[in-house]
């Protein structure tokens, strides 16, 4: 069977999937007194990102102890796994929206994801809100798709100009993995940066040796090499096999390049002194260190991704507190958000919606030094 012909099957089957479900639609919940409070979930719970899944599902639970709702709200949650199979993205957006008649949902998926259920949204009248990073696709796509987390825009302008104008570094090969994701943020950082670019490499993904692209830096006058890697693979291949044939230079990675994934693969030693750009979140702050603390206490450990630990608490508290104000209603929850989270405190900072629903955090740069990360000041 070729390739068109299934994807030609796949698309009939999500089209029939959405005409039968919309027709069993029976329009906005009306929550009674003791009815809880339903949010949906998309969350990639197994794959190569199955350890974001359970951080932010872990602290969504502790959240909702803290806020002292957890017998006042109904978590429905649907595997998006590693997104690979969109057609099923779809269905699982439509079963919360039309079947369990859910008003917001909680989006933890890669960018593909959130992009193939954005154009139901306006329609649907239902907001979504993620944690994780965005590049233009997500700040710029439907009304109702709301980012608390660092723009990924920013993940590519900010080492671009921290590179050139702070470092010094004035010629640089950049790997970045196939996907929506990693891609904008290298076309922003080559947008910004005034250096040069000597190696811009795209990386196939699900791919365990690099050795060819690789090969490319040789004979190569080079000051530094970036890496964006989609969910740590690529980059703990790369970084292993560059330590493999004896190159010394300084490498900067965003900040999913660095995980369990990459550290299984290198080993955590040649991660050490490998600069990554990490998501700014109130980490000081008295409330955020309590927290972490209670998370360790509860699951064993700190949250494995700390600014998703943080946006996944000031997004449950503000679907909450939109809930609490206006009803369980998509377009007034909406309404709400945009005009009320303003210079809102939360572990994430001092946060503001902008018209499209993004805040406007950023990174901050720091070291692997003795497995932990630290601030470069």
């Amino acid at each position: 069977m070729n390739k068109k012909l299934i994807i030609g099957i796949i698309i009939a089957i999500v089209i029939l999937a959405i005409i039968f479900l919309s027709l069993n639609k029976t329009g906005y919940t009306t929550l009674n007194k003791d009815d809880k409070i339903k949010i949906g979930v998309m969350a990639m719970v197994t794959g190569p990102f199955a350890y974001v899944g359970e951080n932010d599902l872990q602290t969504i639970e502790l959240t909702l102890e803290e806020l002292g709702y957890s017998d006042k709200v109904e978590l429905i949650v649907e595997d998006t796994g590693q997104n690979n199979n969109l057609a099923n993205t779809v269905l699982a957006y439509r079963k919360l929206v039309d079947i369990d008649e859910v008003e917001v949902i909680f989006n933890i998926m890669t960018t593909d994801g959130s992009m193939v259920i954005a154009p139901f949204l306006e329609e649907d009248k239902v907001v979504v809100m993620t944690p994780g990073t965005g590049g233009r696709q997500i700040d710029y796509t439907s009304e109702y798709m709301f980012r608390n987390g660092p723009s990924d825009i920013k993940a590519g302008t900010q080492p671009a100009k921290d590179l050139y104008n702070k470092l010094n570094y004035d010629v640089v090969a950049i790997f970045t993995d196939n996907s929506e994701y990693t891609l904008g943020i290298t076309e922003d950082f080559i947008s910004e940066y005034k250096g040069n670019v000597v190696i811009n490499q795209t990386l196939l993904l699900n791919r365990q040796d690099y050795s060819t692209e690789i090969s490319k830096l040789l004979n190569k006058e080079l000051d530094v090499i970036m890496i964006n890697s989609q969910d740590g693979l690529s980059a703990g291949y790369i970084v292993k096999e560059l330590n493999e044939q004896n190159f010394d230079l300084p490498i900067f990675i965003n900040f999913f390049a660095y995980n369990q994934n990459s550290i299984d693969i290198a080993g955590s030693n040649l991660f050490e002194g490998i600069y990554v750009y990490a998501a700014e979140f109130n980490e000081k702050a008295s409330y955020t260190i309590e927290f972490f603390e209670k998370y360790k206490s509860r699951y064993g450990d700190y949250p494995v991704v700390p600014f998703h630990s943080t946006g996944t608490y000031d997004c449950i508290k503000m679907f909450l507190e939109a809930i609490d104000a206006v009803g369980y209603d998509g377009e007034k929850i909406r309404e709400y958000l945009l005009e009320n989270i303003q210079d809102w405190e939360g572990m994430n900072g001092i946060v503001s919606f902008d018209e499209r629903g993004n805040t406007q955090t950023g990174f901050v740069l720091k070291q692997v030094r003795n497995g932990e990360l630290v601030l470069v000041e």
